[in-house]
């Protein structure tokens, strides 16, 4: 998969140890919205998380968009769009969060159904929500999130540029 961005912080001087995580999310267009799942904090995100072991990446996707959203992924339909490495001090411990976060264009199918919410992510208020790439970026304006070095902002910077790319062809 091509590496679209590496995301590095450069905040853990003197720590070696590291967390490693594989993540795959989905981008699902409704027309000109996106498929987004946002916390109580207000930061949008896009539907995915953390492979299982054994998982490959379809299944993560398709395991996830439907624990965060309620929704289907359509298998047929998922193109890989491109690769975010992120390296930086875990919020949680004094060990370096590096994530690679594998992202995929993919449709939904079917109606919605419940989603299926870990206690993390009930205690951070999830919800699934539709905005456009512009309307995520104005909310994450409001959060500590609005940073070059925020993945969620490089992000929806990246699929705006997609966007404009597609609409010039």
């Amino acid at each position: 998969m091509k590496k679209l961005l590496v995301i590095d912080r450069h905040n853990y001087d003197g720590i070696t140890e590291e967390i490693v995580r594989k993540a795959v999310r989905g981008i699902i267009f409704r027309g000109s919205k996106l498929l987004l799942v946002q916390g109580s904090d207000g930061v949008p995100k896009l539907p995915g998380g953390g492979q299982d072991e054994g998982e490959d990446n379809i299944t993560t996707l398709c395991r996830e968009v439907r624990e965060e959203t309620g929704f289907n992924i359509d298998p047929s339909t998922v193109k890989e769009f491109g690769s975010i490495e992120e390296k930086r001090l875990s919020y949680y411990e004094p060990l370096i969060f590096h994530q690679f976060n594998d992202l995929y264009l993919c449709e939904i199918t079917g109606e919605q159904i419940e989603c299926e919410y870990s206690r993390n992510e009930l205690e951070r208020g999830f919800r699934p929500v539709w905005y456009t790439p512009e309307e995520a970026l104005e909310r994450l304006s409001a959060t500590r999130e609005n940073t070059p070095e925020s993945r969620e902002f490089s992000t929806f910077l990246l699929i705006k540029d997609y966007i404009r790319e597609k609409e010039k062809k």
